[in-house]
């Protein structure tokens, strides 16, 4: 015989599955880093909005869920030298000034680049160079994913959860060394 759930039940199985639904996007990340034994701290959505709000700008839809899921590696960053700031940690790329090496004087960029278009998430090597997503600008290039501190604009991907499936995969397009020399 099969019995009606009671309302407190049914309101309980609606969470379960809202919590599994909302953390799917990024739970092969969490895994990764709870694997490492990094602590996952999320920023709530108050300060997110906060945040937004001091730049005059809505986040990309994914690096926003991003930081509401999971928010940074904390202080020590993982193990392999990659360091995700939190939320209390992101910097916009004029606040960060593009130097690659010497004086910067060998960067080149695109006629469009604007420092202050890019959010600077996280580092490699304790800022050897920085990864940057596209904040601003041309619709089409909302959430790109850049290297930040190299000699050349080095666009990655055009997505923050492309950016994380390469980084799960120790991808090399994380290290671009041409973009370097």
């Amino acid at each position: 015989m099969i019995t009606r759930p009671s309302e407190a039940q049914e309101e309980l199985s609606w969470v379960v599955a809202l919590f599994y639904f909302k953390s799917a996007k990024y739970r092969d990340l969490v895994e990764f880093w709870e694997r490492q034994g990094i602590p996952i701290a999320p920023a709530t959505e108050e300060d997110v909005a906060a945040f937004e709000r001091s730049l005059g700008i809505r986040l990309p839809d994914e690096f926003r869920r991003y930081l509401l899921e999971v928010s940074g590696t904390g202080p020590n960053g993982d193990r392999e030298y990659f360091d995700f700031y939190s939320l209390f940690g992101l910097k916009l790329g004029s606040e960060k000034p593009w130097i690659a090496m010497g004086d910067g004087s060998l960067f080149t960029a695109p006629a469009h680049f604007r420092p202050e278009d890019f959010l600077i998430f996280a580092d490699y090597l304790q800022i050897c160079y920085a990864y940057a997503i596209r904040i601003r600008g041309d619709a089409s290039q909302i959430g790109e994913v850049v290297h930040w501190g190299t000699t050349a604009y080095s666009p990655i991907c055009t997505s923050f959860r492309v950016f994380i499936d390469l980084y799960l995969a120790d991808d090399p397009r994380l290290h671009d060394i041409k973009a370097l020399s």
